[in-house]
This record gives C-alpha cells, sequence and structure tokens, in this order.
C-alpha cells in the first residue's frame, strides 16, 4: 500500500468540536426529563388524596425526588460549562434563516 492510497483511506481528522453531545450529557438530560415527569405526575396524583399516612409518605418523596433533581440539574450545569456543545450541522445551519440564527444563539446563551 503506497502512502498516499493509506492516506486516501485514512479516517477524515475529526475538528475541534464534537458532532454530538456526549453520552453523560444525553444521560443527564433523559434522567431530568423523566424525573420532573415523575414529579409532576406525583405531585397532580398526590393533590386529590386525603389527609393520610400515605399521602405524607408522598409528600416526602415529591420533596427529595424535588431536591434529587436540583441537584442533578446543578451537576448537569456544570458539566455543561466544561464541555462545550457540538455545532448545528451544516445542513440546518445554512436552511436557517438570519432570525433563527440568533433566536438559537440568544437562548443558549441565555441559558
Amino acid at each position: 500500500m503506497t502512502e498516499s492510497s493509506a492516506r486516501a483511506n485514512a479516517p477524515a481528522k475529526s475538528s475541534s468540536r464534537a458532532t454530538r453531545y456526549t453520552g453523560v450529557a444525553m444521560a443527564a438530560h433523559w434522567v431530568l426529563a423523566l424525573g420532573l415527569i415523575a414529579a409532576l405526575g406525583l405531585g397532580w396524583y398526590m393533590t386529590g388524596l386525603p389527609f393520610s399516612p400515605s399521602r405524607l409518605k408522598l409528600y416526602n418523596w415529591h420533596k427529595w425526588l424535588g431536591v434529587t433533581l436540583l441537584t442533578l440539574s446543578l451537576l448537569r450545569l456544570l458539566w455543561r460549562l466544561t464541555h462545550r456543545p457540538p455545532e448545528l450541522p451544516p445542513a440546518v445551519a445554512r436552511a436557517m434563516p438570519q432570525w433563527q440564527h440568533w433566536a438559537h444563539n440568544g437562548t443558549h446563551h441565555a441559558m
């Protein structure tokens, strides 16, 4: 195999920015999403219950679920501050009007 054919078969060098979010970022996103849905559902369910020990137990679970989700949210924020997000795919970036680019960048910077 010649050097030029080896270079042609080699994978392209990746840019300094990732093309997707990391596994940790995706897992944190979905754990928080499911946790928030669970907390919301639990909150709606327990408001209709009569005062009882089981209702108090559910209130405690709801409270600790909220504290856990807050802690995970802070950890996710720290992760996001130390890991840059991937670029928009070039086809998506080309198809977006300028105002959507501004909105996209503005909301991400605001977060």
